[in-house]
């Protein structure tokens, strides 16, 4: 039986969206044992976003992060996405650019993914958090992830739209739960700085 992937999706609140930027997971595309899942910038971002960096978690059981495509707005814009894994279970995304051309809207990038060796069929979380939108004048914006279930043996084809995780309500930065100072880790706890031509 070949495998193939879904995402399911849950409500969203209209009252977030329309005063956040939303990161939100697609609809996924499975080819063998990869899954690429599509992240689409959506909301209220009508000032434009010149720079933005998050956080994919996923189960590192089941999933393993083997690379990310710049979507298309995120090109038309001339920036560029790089990711990393920080750790197994994190997937560090960073859209930037040497440029003032900001996106409004779009496709961001593709996560491609692929299915672990002996994960079993069934279905696995996976979600943005620690989101982080700047505009051209390196000021944040308000900014949500998204949460998703991707179906690994493709028994459910769901249609719903995926709900963004509420600004406030980030994973703890280490184990005890407190913060680190905020100067620990500036690139992924600040705005990205923007420089124009």
């Amino acid at each position: 039986m070949a495998l193939r992937s879904s995402l399911v999706f849950v409500v969203l609140s209209p009252l977030l969206w329309a005063q956040t930027g939303v990161l939100q997971l697609g609809a996924p595309h499975r080819s063998g044992d990869t899954i690429s899942v599509p992240v689409r910038l959506e909301g209220a971002v009508s000032a434009g976003v010149s720079a933005m960096d998050f956080r994919l978690n996923y189960d590192p059981a089941v999933l393993q992060p083997v690379g990310i495509e710049t979507g298309s707005a995120a090109a038309a814009a001339r920036k560029l996405v790089q990711a990393n894994v920080a750790t197994p279970g994190e997937y560090v995304v960073l859209m930037f650019g040497m440029n003032q051309d900001t996106i409004a809207s779009g496709d961001i990038a593709n996560i491609n993914m692929r299915v672990v060796d002996g994960a079993a069929a069934g279905e696995s979380r996976i979600s943005i958090k620690d989101t982080t939108l700047s505009g051209v004048d390196a000021i944040g914006l308000d900014s949500a992830g998204s949460e998703a279930t991707v179906f690994l043996d493709g028994t459910s084809t769901p249609d719903d739209p995926a709900t963004p995780s509420p600004p406030d309500q980030k994973p703890p930065d280490s184990p005890t739960g407190e913060k680190p100072p905020p100067d620990s880790d500036p690139l992924l706890r600040e705005p990205l700085l923007n420089i124009g031509p």
